[in-house]
C-alpha cells in the first residue's frame, strides 16, 4: 500500500505544495509540504497532525488548516511554528469546517455547523480576538450551503446555495 495525498494548495509563489497527506500506515490526514525541484516535487515532509482544509495564506508566509477535532490552526513553513487561532470548544462558532483567508491575510473566515443543523459563516482575525458571525443560515431554511467550498476577498463572500438548482450567492463585508 502506498501513501496517499489529497487536496493541495499551491504557494502563491509556485515553489511548494501544502496539502493533505496520509502516510500508508496512518489513520488520520497530517499536514504536509512538498517542493517544487528541477526534476519534479520532493517527498511530502509531514509538518503536522490531523489536517483538513489546508490553504496558504496571500503572501504565502503562512497556511492554515483545520484539525479533525474542528480547531483552526495557522503555520509557518520558514520556522515551523504552529498558531491555534480557534480551538473547538470556542463559544461562537463551534468547530470549523473550512476557511478562507481575505486578501490581506489579516482574517480567516470559516464555516460552522451546529449539531441541529444550522450552518453560519465566521470572520476570525489571524492576530487574536473573538470570531464575529458573518451570516448564520439555520437548518430549516429553504436554501443550505451545497458544500463547504467557499472564498472571501474581503468585502464578499462566496459560496453556492442549493435548492432546486445552485447559485452563486455574494454578500457584502464591512469592517467593525
Amino acid at each position: 500500500s502506498r501513501a496517499h495525498e489529497y487536496y493541495p494548495d499551491i504557494s502563491p509563489d509556485g515553489r511548494t505544495l501544502v496539502l493533505r497527506y496520509q502516510p500508508e500506515s496512518a489513520v488520520v490526514t497530517k499536514v504536509a509540504l512538498t517542493r517544487r525541484r528541477q526534476n519534479g516535487w520532493s517527498d511530502p515532509e509531514v509538518v503536522s497532525d490531523s489536517a483538513n482544509y489546508i490553504r496558504w495564506s496571500p503572501d504565502g508566509t503562512r497556511f492554515a488548516y483545520v484539525t479533525t477535532l474542528g480547531a483552526l490552526v495557522v503555520g509557518s513553513e520558514r520556522d515551523q511554528s504552529r498558531t491555534t487561532v480557534l480551538r473547538p470548544s470556542s463559544v461562537a462558532g463551534g468547530n470549523a469546517r473550512n476557511l478562507a483567508w481575505s486578501r490581506d491575510g489579516r482574517t480567516i473566515f470559516y464555516i460552522s455547523a451546529a449539531p441541529n443543523g444550522d450552518m453560519s459563516y465566521w470572520r476570525l482575525p489571524v492576530s487574536g480576538g473573538r470570531p464575529s458571525l458573518v451570516l448564520a443560515l439555520p437548518a430549516d431554511a429553504s436554501a443550505r450551503p451545497f458544500c463547504v467550498e467557499f472564498d472571501a476577498e474581503g468585502r464578499n463572500l462566496y459560496f453556492a446555495l442549493a435548492q432546486d438548482d445552485s447559485d452563486v450567492w455574494m454578500m457584502e463585508l464591512t469592517r467593525r
